[in-house]
């Protein structure tokens, strides 16, 4: 592979963001929370998964590009659900932390991907193993009881527990 079609391909990862940006919230507005998480997660699974054994640029660049739509999500899920169901006077320390995680992960991502490259020199164990982390934290997600999930639901809920308050 030349080096523009490598660096094009490193480019789909944030291509794939952008338009995952404009298709994430008609997302979240048509299906629950959690199916929509889990539908990025699976979506992510797979093309993580198509990155390590195609050689065709279309199918990496396809791979890649998914990826990075499906990272979306969350960048925008967590924010939300953070300011609403974060106690009021911890709400900076709550963002903060979800804030860090995401370059957190990538450094110990970075870090075991490292590792692991060194000791089996086999690049594409790395993606296994991040599948392999996915696959018990999204069916993890299919039993988080949906109260804790659903931001609009908690929202009405706490509106009306507040109305009743003042009332």
């Amino acid at each position: 592979m030349n080096s523009v079609a490598v660096g094009s391909l490193g480019s789909m990862v944030y291509l794939g963001a952008t338009a995952g940006c404009v298709l994430a919230i008609p997302l979240l507005d048509l299906l629950p929370t959690r199916w929509a998480l889990i539908i990025c997660y699976v979506v992510q699974m797979i093309a993580l998964y198509v990155f390590t054994w195609s050689a065709d640029w279309y199918d990496l660049a396809a791979g890649r590009f998914f990826s990075g739509a499906c990272q979306v999500i969350l960048a925008i899920f967590l924010p939300v659900w953070v300011d609403a169901f974060s106690p009021q006077d911890n709400k900076t320390t709550w963002m903060t932390l979800i804030i860090m995680a995401s370059p957190m992960g990538m450094l110990i991502g970075y870090g075991l991907a490292a590792i692991v490259v060194t000791l089996s020199e086999r690049w594409w164990l790395t993606f296994y193993y991040v599948i392999s982390v996915m696959i018990p934290l999204t069916l993890c997600l299919a039993f988080i009881p949906k109260k804790y999930l659903d931001i609009k639901e908690h929202l009405k809920l706490r509106e009306q527990r507040e109305e009743q308050e003042s009332g």
